[in-house]
Formats: structure tokens, sequence, C-alpha cells
């Protein structure tokens, strides 16, 4: 049996793999991302789009519901590119940098700032 991750470590660990799509070279558009958070869909699409990436542990995911993820998520569905993404979070290339904008949500949660 593998790691239990619950509350804050789920958030975590879901940051932690974030960053392992970024550094092996995977994006999303800006638009992409938030649309899938006004969705409520940002975790699902993301485990699901890159369910065969080696580096990617989506097995916490397949084991746990992630509506407590989805939640978490959902509470930033009125974010905009031009108010939020490009002056708060400094995101520049907007077809590429989606993945930063879940990157500074983990962190805005686990730091609480």
């Amino acid at each position: 049996m593998g790691i239990v991750y619950e509350g804050n470590s789920r958030l975590g660990k879901f940051g932690h793999d974030i960053i392992c799509l970024i550094a092996n070279g995977k994006n999303e558009s800006a638009e992409s991302i938030l649309e899938h958070i006004r969705k409520g869909d940002v975790v699902h699409y993301i485990v699901d789009k890159y369910r065969n990436v080696y580096e990617f542990d989506t097995t916490i995911y397949e084991q746990n519901d992630c509506s407590n993820l989805e939640t978490i998520f959902g509470k930033y569905y009125n974010m905009e590119i031009t108010h939020d993404v490009k002056p708060r979070i400094g995101i520049k290339d907007l077809e590429k940098d989606g993945l930063l904008i879940l990157l500074s949500i983990i962190l805005t949660e686990l730091t609480g700032e």
C-alpha cells in the first residue's frame, strides 16, 4: 500500500506533480487552465491528460476522490487573465505558462497568503 495523502499533503503532492510536468516540458495555456477551474474539473483534466507521463504519479488521484482538491481550485473560478494572471502572478507567456497558475494557487493555499 502506498502513501496516503490527505488535506494539505494532497495539495502539496499535486503541486510537486505540476512541477514534474513543467520540468518535463509539458505546458498548458492560461485560458485552458482558467476554463477548467471554472468548470470545476482542473485536477481531473490534468490527471487524465497526463496519465501516461512516467514521472507523473496518478495513483493517488485514482485511489482517492479529488473533489476536495477541485473545491480548492474552485475558489478561484473568477480569476481573469488581465486582472489576476498577468499582473498578480506575473505570467507572460499565456500560451505555455498555464500550469504556473495552478502552482500559484497551491502556494497561496499552503501559505495562507
